[in-house]
């Protein structure tokens, strides 16, 4: 028997199973998702940074499990933490400490990155890391070497880094809260996860997947008249899919009858502020992708400047968007602003 040829197969038949495993995970049926399911793919099959970013409840750390899952560490628990709760004691949880490097430290512990030795360290909320720990994290990814506290020597980690952030770490950056050098070594693959008001055609998907989850058996899963489905495709879901399923449960319990009707919809949102009772037009940093970047600079004439205003960021920030998502102006547009046809 060909040994090659048999570890051939194995790894097909694990990548088919984890696809449809994926499918049952991210749902949807929208481009966008499916523009994630994709990524999450490729991510898995390979061991860089991952950064995913995205808005409050859109299911990043879900996609941080399932791109470790995927991958050739999964058979082992990935190492989670979320870097806003690390407080003073940052340096110790993330990289260990020895004895008596500080009040208290009675023994050597070890940190994240040795729990994460030979796996994946997912990092939620990385952009709340203190900028001082910052570069060590750097050295850490880049070269797998970091320092515990009190170390005379640095330690040795291959930890796979998975990092998320629910804000525009290009903004960090230009605030100074952020280093560019870690921004570039985290985004080696990027993904995004759409706001729930960009795909609201996947309300049909997700509400029977949440009232089935929250039903209490034996009783059937309760349904939604088409009012209520109206309501909900009409609210424009800050907190997004993580939000939706807090209603549906809540919804759930309030409703004797087995169908769930548009008024206890209303009763539930009432107190959500007027802006999230319609569905915005307007996007967020985090969701200025590169149609819409592309878009607003050939409207603008490629002017930087005026694309920024239109876009209403900061033009620095429209420029590391542009790095970011790879656009290069249209050739004809280079030869114009060569010869001084266009001044841009």
């Amino acid at each position: 028997m060909n040994p090659l040829k048999t570890s051939d197969t194995q790894v097909e038949s694990a990548s088919t199973g984890f696809r449809s495993w994926l499918e049952g995970q991210i749902l949807g049926s929208h481009p966008l998702i499916e523009r994630v399911r994709q990524t999450i793919l490729r991510a898995a099959s390979r061991l860089c940074p991952v950064l995913i970013y995205g808005e409050t409840g859109t299911g990043k750390d879900l996609s941080a499990q399932a791109i470790h899952r995927g991958s050739a560490r999964g058979r082992k628990p990935p190492v989670v933490v979320v870097a806003g709760a690390l407080g003073e004691t940052a340096w110790s949880i993330l990289f260990g400490h020895r004895k008596g490097s500080f009040t208290g430290a009675m023994d050597d512990r070890p940190g994240l990155f040795d729990l994460a030795h030979d796996s994946s360290l997912l990092i939620e909320d990385v952009s709340d890391l203190p900028l001082r720990l910052q570069p060590m994290l750097l050295r850490a990814i880049e070269h797998g070497l970091f320092r515990a506290l009190g170390a005379g020597q640095e330690s040795r980690s291959n930890a796979r880094v998975i990092a998320s952030s629910n804000r525009c770490l290009l903004g960090e950056i230009d605030e100074g809260r952020f280093r560019n050098d870690l921004f570039a070594r985290l985004s080696v693959m990027k993904l995004e996860m759409p706001p729930l008001r960009e795909h609201l055609e996947d309300l049909k998907i997700y509400v029977p997947h949440f009232l089935a989850k929250v039903a209490l058996s034996p009783h059937p899963p309760k349904t939604l008249s088409d009012g209520a489905l109206n309501v909900l495709a009409e609210y424009s879901w800050p907190r997004n899919v993580r939000e939706l399923e807090h209603v549906l449960h809540r919804a759930s319990i309030e409703t004797d009858q087995d169908e769930i009707g548009s008024d206890t919809f209303t009763a539930l949102l009432r107190h959500a502020p007027t802006e999230a009772r319609r569905v915005r037009p307007g996007r967020t940093i985090l969701a200025i992708d590169a149609v819409l970047l592309r878009r607003t600079l050939e409207a603008s004439r490629w002017n930087k400047r005026e694309a920024a205003r239109r876009l209403g960021i900061a033009p620095n920030t429209l420029y590391r968007l542009v790095e970011w998502h790879g656009i290069d102006p249209p050739r004809t547009w280079s030869l114009e602003r060569r010869f001084g046809v266009d001044s841009i």
